[in-house]
């Protein structure tokens, strides 16, 4: 993300596609670190929204589902 903003800014245009998971939201026990990275994906994504909306640029989170 940090190379591809500049030039997503000058163009006005563009999409970030992060790819998360149903487990940042849903906690499972034993998956505490993998949970962890995933809700920071979600914040991540949701805060970059907000910011380069300005800029025409739309954040997309991919949500993917583990089943065990």
């Amino acid at each position: 993300m940090r190379a591809a903003l500049p030039a997503l800014r000058q163009t006005s245009n563009g999409r970030v596609v992060n790819f998360s998971s149903v487990d940042g939201i849903a906690r499972h026990a034993g998956f505490g670190s993998y949970n962890g990275i995933k809700f920071a994906v979600e914040c991540l994504s949701e805060v970059l929204a907000q910011e380069v909306s300005p800029f025409g640029i739309k954040v997309i989170i991919v949500g993917t589902i583990y089943l065990a």
